[in-house]
């Protein structure tokens, strides 16, 4: 059904995505879920959407027949109407289906100095993108190799490589910009691990900050990075004690957000005056509080400890501008010691991130409605603990 324009809601969402069908709308709204962001999947032009974080149309293409780019167009324009500044595609996994036409449906709506970034890797799905060609190296997909450009019949798009990727954001950032001062505007972006995705979403967001307007297209791998929102605040992350899974998952968390995140002791983080407080929280987005220096049989002492620590951090952001988000924990003894220092006086319990990685609000006391993430102490992967974050963080 084609959509007819409607005044926009009170609250513009972040982000706009236009999937071929039904099931690549949900996958896509999972993968936002996960962030801790809230989407609402529309199927038809007068579904609510105000408060939603980011919208995800179903165009049910399948239907579409031979007006598959002009529906493209059509919701393109609606997403406007509704205030999303970021418009993304969503390309099926193996670039099946209408690959092209969605491209060129969000690249209708561009100026001609609009940018268009095409990202079809996605590692954690067995997907990579290897000078252009979208390979799946693993068993359940081997025997893919598409050539992207051809597939979305954008032959002439610049190639960002690995070897640029491996650079980081500045290299693909200045790239890009090179290849528009030559009049190119269309660009894809290789891509084998999930640093990579994270490289890209980061150039784009660079992009917009330069004034610059991007239109993008994924098979909805980068989306666990991108969009960057911003969100003002920071995450605690509590880790008790010395399992080698924990100390991994925190090695994780520090290399994904680099300078942005702090990994310190309760100790040290108990030292700090009131001003100093202030100045760490409002320049990081990550306080990992960690102990290692105490045997087992104190692990109760060492739970206090990490949980006066987390107190007196959140007592200092309550008078400063930057506020806590949430609360991560590793272990069972920590969240218990947490709780009766937050003075929560019950729990509001949420989902099941991850096994033995349960979702809850604290309810009651002087931190009501504080959103708190726990797992069990050495369970889950090397991304466990910055899965759980960016879940509160939102990227």
């Amino acid at each position: 059904m084609a959509p007819s324009k409607l005044p926009r809601p009170p609250r513009a969402p972040a982000m706009g995505i236009l999937a071929e069908d039904l099931q690549g709308s949900v996958a896509v709204a999972c993968r936002l879920r996960q962030r801790g962001l809230d989407p609402v999947i529309v199927r038809h032009p007068a579904a609510v959407v105000s408060d939603a974080d980011a919208i995800v149309v179903d165009l049910d293409l399948h239907h579409a027949a031979g007006a598959a780019e002009a529906r493209i167009r059509e919701w393109a324009a609606w997403l406007d109407d509704h205030g999303c500044e970021r418009v993304e595609a969503k390309l099926n996994a193996e670039l099946r289906g209408s690959p092209d036409a969605l491209v060129a449906g969000i690249d209708a709506g561009q100026d001609e100095n609009g940018i268009l970034l095409v990202v079809p890797a996605y590692p954690t799905a067995g997907r990579v993108c290897v000078d252009g060609h979208l390979l799946a190296p693993m068993p359940v997909g081997a025997g893919l190799d598409v050539d992207v450009r051809s597939a979305i019949r954008t032959e002439n798009a610049e190639l960002i490589g690995l070897t640029t990727l491996d650079q980081g954001a500045d290299a693909v950032t200045a790239r890009i910009l090179e290849a528009c001062a030559r009049g190119i505007r269309r660009f894809v972006l290789d891509g084998t691990v999930e640093a990579h995705l994270g490289t890209a979403a980061q150039a784009a967001t660079r992009l917009r900050e330069e004034g610059h307007a991007v239109a993008t297209a994924s098979t909805g791998g980068w989306l666990r990075f991108y969009p960057d929102l911003g969100r003002d605040g920071f995450v605690v992350v509590v880790t008790p004690g010395n399992h080698e899974t924990d100390l991994a998952q925190l090695r994780r968390l520090g290399a994904a957000y680099g300078s942005r995140a702090l990994i310190t002791t309760a100790a040290e983080a108990a030292s700090w005056g009131t001003a100093a407080a202030h100045e760490v929280l409002a320049s990081h987005r990550i306080l990992a509080l960690h102990e290692t220096d105490r045997d087992d049989p104190e692990r109760w002492v060492v739970a206090e400890q990490l949980a006066r620590a987390v107190r007196g951090l959140l007592d200092a952001s309550a008078h400063g501008k930057n506020k806590c988000l949430g609360v991560v924990v590793s272990g069972g003894l920590t969240t218990t010691a947490l709780v009766q220092q937050l003075g929560g006086t019950s729990l509001s319990a949420g989902l099941e991130l991850e096994p033995l990685c349960p979702t809850a609000r604290i309810t009651g006391g002087d931190f009501d409605d504080l959103r708190l993430l726990c797992k069990a102490t050495g369970t889950g992967s090397e991304e466990t603990l910055l899965r759980m974050t960016r879940q509160i963080l939102g990227a």
